[in-house]
């Protein structure tokens, strides 16, 4: 009964560990992690936010800051926004903007 009970404890902690370790970085995977300079990996996570884990991901469309686009498991005609502002909103607290709008790469969340 005591090795159950140690054992159950174990996991409670572990599980405890792991989900506190999700919250308290706003890094996400394949992102720099860094609100300065967004990159795909950043896009990604904001399709993933937006409309669900899995099968998410962001391409470039085109040649400007604002041809992002969520694309549904690789179904180019299955596209939707990003929202860059709601993902700086959401991770960082603040808005995003992209001072260069030529470059699809100037994303940044304000004040970063």
């Amino acid at each position: 009964m005591k090795t159950l009970k140690k054992k159950i404890v174990s996991a409670l902690a572990v599980a405890t560990i792991t989900v506190s370790a999700a919250f308290m970085a706003p890094v996400t995977a394949n992102a720099t992690g860094n609100p300065a300079k967004l990159d795909k990996g950043d896009f990604t996570q904001a399709c993933k936010t937006q409309y669900g884990q899995a099968g998410w991901v962001a391409h470039l469309m085109g040649s400007t800051a604002y041809d992002w686009k969520c694309v549904y498991n690789n179904n180019f005609s299955n596209q939707k926004s990003v929202s860059v502002n709601q993902y700086c909103m959401q991770i960082w607290g603040v808005w995003a903007a992209a001072p260069v709008v030529s470059d699809p790469y100037s994303w940044k969340c304000q004040g970063y």
